[in-house]
């Protein structure tokens, strides 16, 4: 509870506990020996009650303290109280440990005049008072520079550490604005490839209209199919946007379709190629999946496995793509290291971006037999 109040209501309770003491010295008559008075009191109030602000103004409170103890023999000759000696104490302590660089000498020589003040106004003074005095001064202000110096380092830490932060949360936020454009390009590319197929089918169902009214029918069919699969891909783009365009001029203004799982036995020839020895298992009977979709699985698989050949050479990986009532589960393991295929940077964020695109979950991590597996589910609407 104490390191929870502010620091000024930790000082003026510190100050009030101080004064408290002093007043029972006062009281049951251990401060002075000719019995108090109200110049006693106020020589320990000058004393003390600076305190209250030894952190928010230590030069101040710190010159406040000192002169007052420098000038009690002169108020009260023959006060000599405990709390007033701990008040000094905590009053040099304070001054080198809360005083900025500048006010630290300034507080040096405040502390001395104040010594020499002290010892001059007692009369006879005490033999060795001086020596002993100066040695407490000594401990008080060198614990109060050290406080200084280990305050000073942590805040430096701190301040480094809020910067790797704060830069380590803007290179995020660039992979993710640039996977986000990445998505949004590919997902625009399959959409201007419904959109093309149905403005093919409709130039060929028109034609044939008349003289084959089936074949017309068939091209209806696909327009409606591909047309309400490029309406929810579109509505996924919402709040995606899109800083360059353009048609490909190789392809007559025609977006060439983008890979899906039908793709997969591909993509798998290609990885053995490069020398990832590769199994895949298939559970369940394949189905058509929207475009979006479709091609976000093709996209982890690739990675996944891309990762594998990447970091775990001469491992052996496993997919396996299991379809399911309401979903495609896919998952890749392998044999190698099992901290060695860990996807990071762009392939974790590009994964995990298309898995919460559609609503599905991803789990990527070591596995208890060894190697490394990613798991994504990805559920099919309709």
């Amino acid at each position: 509870m104490w390191a929870r109040l502010l620091p000024p209501a930790r000082d003026a309770a510190l100050a009030g506990v101080l004064l408290a003491v002093g007043e029972a010295e006062l009281r049951f008559g251990y401060a002075t020996a000719s019995g108090p008075t109200t110049r006693h009191a106020l020589a320990m109030l000058l004393t003390i009650a600076p305190l209250a602000w030894r952190r928010v103004v230590p030069l101040v409170a710190g010159t406040l303290v000192l002169a007052a103890f420098a000038l009690g023999p002169v108020l009260a000759p023959d006060l000599n109280t405990f709390a007033a000696a701990v008040a000094v104490t905590v009053a040099v302590f304070s001054l080198a440990a809360h005083a900025a660089s500048w006010e630290a000498a300034v507080a040096g020589g405040v502390v001395a005049v104040g010594l020499v003040v002290a010892w001059s106004a007692l009369d006879p003074a005490p033999e060795n008072e001086w020596l002993a005095d100066s040695v407490f001064v000594a401990l008080a202000w060198s614990c109060g520079a050290v406080v200084r110096r280990h305050r000073l380092a942590a805040g430096s830490a701190r301040a480094d550490a809020d910067a790797a932060r704060s830069a380590a949360g803007e290179r995020a936020a660039a992979l993710l604005r640039d996977e986000r454009a990445r998505i949004a390009r590919e997902l625009h590319d399959v959409v201007a490839h419904g959109i093309a197929v149905t403005v093919l089918q409709a130039r060929g169902g028109r034609r044939v209209l008349a003289e084959d009214p089936a074949a017309a029918a068939a091209a209806l069919d696909d327009i409606e199919r591909v047309s309400a699969q490029s309406l929810a891909e579109m509505r996924r783009l919402v709040g995606m946007l899109r800083e360059d365009g353009g048609d490909d001029p190789s392809t007559g203004g025609v977006p060439e379709p983008q890979p899906g799982l039908r793709d997969l036995d591909r993509l798998v020839r290609q990885v053995r190629a490069a020398g990832l020895e590769t199994e895949v298992a298939v559970d369940g009977e394949p189905r058509e999946l929207p475009p979006g979709l479709d091609l976000s699985a093709y996209r982890i698989v690739q990675e996944a496995l891309t990762n594998v050949l990447r970091h775990s050479p001469g491992a052996r990986a496993r997919l396996c793509v299991r379809w399911e009532p309401a979903a495609v589960a896919l998952q890749v393991t392998d044999d190698g290291p099992a901290t060695a295929a860990a996807p990071a940077g762009h392939g974790l964020t590009g994964m995990r971006e298309r898995v919460a695109l559609f609503g599905g979950t991803l789990e990527c991590g070591p596995r208890p037999e060894g190697g490394h597996a990613v798991v994504a589910r990805l559920p099919v609407p309709g």
